[in-house]
């Protein structure tokens, strides 16, 4: 046990020792935003690197028993050592390209070194700069193995200083993000995967035990902490939109709604499960080979409600009411009435500040306090209310439905596809078992939703707003049920086809029949398609979106972006995917693997991700 206690404090001396050179590439990513203009601000600053710190602590510690043996001590480098070099490359492509270092852009290096474009010149000097940073860890490794440079009091003090440092700063975060203060949350697309802690079920906690110390401090970010007097003015590289929108909407304006079934997937659109929905089909436009940008919701719905691709998310969270959807502050600017209506937890990843902005709390119908069925159903009374009662304005209308997400719930008489599983836990255990009972489950929460659809749709027809009104049909991302026989459920896992693609129906009131589109369209379609031709907007689409018109699509795509934690890319029928393993396989089919990487196309697309930075 005392061998264990001196290798761990020896161990915890060279990090702390050795991170003064950890320390001093961080600069160079410091150097590059804002100095914070308040105390909260700069003290947030202050404690990102502990971040780093207790990351190689973590991986440095797990392999701990090996450094018992003589001969592999000097394995407690690496971890260090890996991280500077880290930083030291990131920084290079960090300044030149504006993302950080991925998986796929290792691999690219590895299998296409020359199409990256690195000359002699910089190799050289990268092979010299690592070594000199090898040299110095290694010497540092030595000084504090042969002789006590922190005693053990010092030590273990510094070491809970640090650890203060790191969970305050988190805090801090956690708080921020909770209550859109971008003056903190600005800050996090500078650091290479910086992943700081977010947690709205703390908050919430604290705000019930705490309610005058956690009170809500602001309505925009510009009057943030406004119970410490602070100013949360900021200003980030993100030029979103690149110029001011210029529009003019017709005197006419019709209303949008937009109608958003969670997890839907594009084979379940059809009389059998969708009727209502499939009926309006028959006077609308179906995009038949439809994708969203992400196989999560968090990426679907910003891909459908900016028309930007979702590598840009982190920088619109970063400053939520700043970089506001443009559609929707198009939307509010041209006089439309806004309401969201939803069942979902909009609150978290900021996507309600993002989208909305300050959204009027009765313009806000977030119900989730009863049965999810119950709650679907109370927000859809609430919409066939708003649609009866009727607005002199035109209205824009966001209606999130959640019954389709697992467990799949709906009403007893909605029990339409049998049978359906015993325990809807199963699959859990069995990822292999009969996929046809939980399908079925799936497809009656499906037939559900879509008759609430048909509340709205008849509300509509029967005020006459039908002649009026453009309506959108979509979802956030689809659901596998181990269509692959990989053992994949739900979404999060992968990007193939039932995962990301979804079905897409616009109404539009001039149009009485089925119009079906079978060129590949994706999300980011869809806000520079309004903006186009209902808001009259006259900037080109790509001052603001990373989309086509749907109304003249290529015939070939280049390329759609998808996302979650990681991203991938869709060209062709390939997805390049940059998650825990690089790997490219058919958007079909995940078991056809594609050995034939474009590395130029793929190269070149990832340059396009900065064309929203200044």
């Amino acid at each position: 046990m005392d061998r264990v206690f001196s290798e761990s404090r020896f161990l915890l001396q060279f990090i702390t020792v050795s991170f003064v050179i950890t320390l001093l590439l961080l600069l160079a990513f410091f150097v590059q935003i804002k100095t914070p203009d308040n105390l909260v601000g700069l003290l947030y600053v202050v404690t990102i690197p502990t971040y780093y710190y207790f990351a190689v602590v973590l991986v440095t510690f797990a392999f701990l028993p090996f450094y018992f043996f003589p001969y592999l001590t000097y394995l407690a480098i690496i971890p260090k050592f890996l991280l500077d070099i880290f930083l030291l490359t990131d920084i290079f492509v960090f300044n030149i390209y504006r993302f950080h270092i991925d998986l796929l852009l290792i691999d690219m290096v590895i299998h296409d070194f020359k199409g990256i474009g690195i000359s002699p010149v910089i190799l050289t000097v990268a092979a010299f700069s690592f070594l000199l940073i090898l040299a110095i860890n290694l010497y540092l490794f030595h000084k504090v193995k042969n002789s006590q440079i922190i005693n053990a009091g010092k030590a273990n003090l510094v070491l809970l200083v640090l650890l203060a440092i790191f969970l305050g700063g988190q805090f801090v975060h956690i708080w921020a993000r909770e209550f859109n203060q971008d003056f903190i949350t600005r800050h996090t697309p500078y650091f290479p995967h910086y992943h700081p802690i977010t947690s709205h079920s703390l908050m919430s906690e604290l705000r019930h035990q705490y309610p005058n110390l956690m009170a809500a401090p602001l309505e925009s970010s510009n009057n943030a902490l406004n119970i410490f007097g602070i100013d949360g003015n900021t200003v980030t590289d993100f030029n979103y939109p690149k110029s001011p929108m210029i529009c003019d909407a017709p005197k006419e304006k019709p209303n949008i709604l937009y109608f958003i079934i969670e997890s839907w997937r594009a084979d379940m659109m059809n009389r059998d499960i969708t009727p209502n929905i499939a009926h309006m089909s028959e006077s609308g436009y179906w995009f038949s080979n439809h994708f969203s940008g992400g196989n999560v919701t968090v990426s679907g719905l910003f891909s459908l409600m900016y028309g930007l691709h979702p590598t840009n998310m982190k920088k619109a969270q970063a400053e939520p009411y700043k970089y506001q959807s443009i559609f929707v502050r198009t939307l509010k600017e041209q006089d439309y009435v806004v309401n969201a209506y939803s069942t979902t937890n909009l609150d978290r990843f900021a996507m309600k500040t993002m989208i909305f902005g300050d959204i009027a709390p009765e313009a806000y119908v977030n119900q989730m306090a009863n049965d999810v069925t119950d709650n679907d159903r109370y927000v859809v009374s609430k919409v066939v209310d708003s649609i009866t009662n009727g607005e002199e304005k035109s209205w824009f209308k966001f209606v999130f439905l959640t019954s389709s997400h697992f467990y799949y719930y709906y009403p007893p008489e909605h029990k339409k596809f049998v049978p359906i599983p015993k325990n809807t836990d199963a699959f859990l255990f069995n990822r292999n078992i009969d996929a046809q009972p939980f399908l079925n489950n799936y497809k009656n929460s499906l037939h559900y939703v879509d008759s609430l659809f048909g509340e709205i749709w008849t509300a509509l027809k029967k005020s006459g707003l039908d002649k009026n009104t453009i309506i959108v049909v979509t979802s956030d991302h689809g659901e596998e049920f181990n269509d692959s026989g990989k053992g994949h459920w739900g979404h999060g896992s992968n990007f193939t086809r039932y995962q990301t693609s979804v079905p897409l129906i616009i109404h539009t009131p001039d149009n009485d029949k089925r119009i079906k589109v079978g060129y590949r369209s994706g999300h980011v379609d869809i806000v520079p398609t309004l903006l186009t031709h209902v808001l009259g907007c006259q900037n080109v689409m790509s001052d603001y979106s990373s989309g086509e018109d749907l109304f003249d699509l290529p015939e070939e795509r280049e390329f759609i972006q998808l996302g979650y934690t990681d991203k991938a890319y869709l060209i062709g029928d390939n997805v390049y995917a940059t998650g825990l393993m690089i790997e490219s396989y058919d958007v079909n089919n995940i078991n056809s693997k594609n050995d034939e990487y474009e590395y130029d196309k793929i190269n070149r697309l990832r340059k396009t991700e900065s064309n929203f930075l200044k």
